[in-house]
This record gives structure tokens, C-alpha cells and sequence, in this order.
């Protein structure tokens, strides 16, 4: 079980800040049930690349968006922990409420 002090699972909820800090939403979408996830290789030095969609919205706009995000976000400011694995999944949806980072 992952707790909120392993620093790989602290690392993942940065990687997910950081990219959904990028997403711009499209307007005027009804999309409160869309989700998108996108697995992302992250390197040793906390470089972002080789993004594979792994399940999409069906709106292409909305896919579009996340896309985008995603290219803006070319790497973080910090290294990952030595026990980060080197691809994660990120997902992408619309929720009320965001579960804290750390708790």
C-alpha cells in the first residue's frame, strides 16, 4: 500500500499537477463525464515524452486539449525519486473535488 510520504507516489500527483495545470478545457462542452488517460514516459533528469493515449473521450476537441497540455509540458523542475517508475498514466476528467496531493 502507497502512502502519501512514498516520494514516488508524491512524484506522480506533481507530474499530474503539472500537466493539468497546462489543460485548457474547451468551452461549451457538456464533457462533466469525458475522461482521458495518457501514459507519459518520465526520465531521470524529469523529462516528459512519449505520450500514448490509453483511453480518450470520443470528442475530438476535448482529446485535442489534452494533447496540447501535454506538449506544453516538456519537463518538471525537479528529478524523480530513484524508485519512480519510468512510465506513468495521467488521467484527465472533471471532478468536483481534487484529492489532495498530500494529505
Amino acid at each position: 500500500m502507497q502512502t502519501s510520504s512514498d516520494p514516488a507516489f508524491l512524484y506522480k500527483g506533481f507530474v499530474e499537477y503539472a500537466l493539468r495545470s497546462k489543460w485548457v478545457r474547451p468551452d461549451n462542452l457538456a464533457d462533466d463525464h469525458y475522461v482521458a488517460e495518457v501514459e507519459v514516459a518520465v526520465d531521470r533528469s524529469g523529462k516528459i515524452s512519449h505520450p500514448e493515449g490509453k483511453k480518450g473521450s470520443d470528442d475530438s476537441r476535448w482529446d485535442d486539449s489534452v494533447r496540447a497540455a501535454i506538449a506544453a509540458t516538456k519537463s518538471l523542475d525537479r528529478p524523480p525519486p530513484t524508485n519512480f517508475p519510468p512510465r506513468i498514466v495521467v488521467r484527465f476528467d472533471v471532478q468536483d473535488a481534487t484529492e489532495p496531493v498530500i494529505q
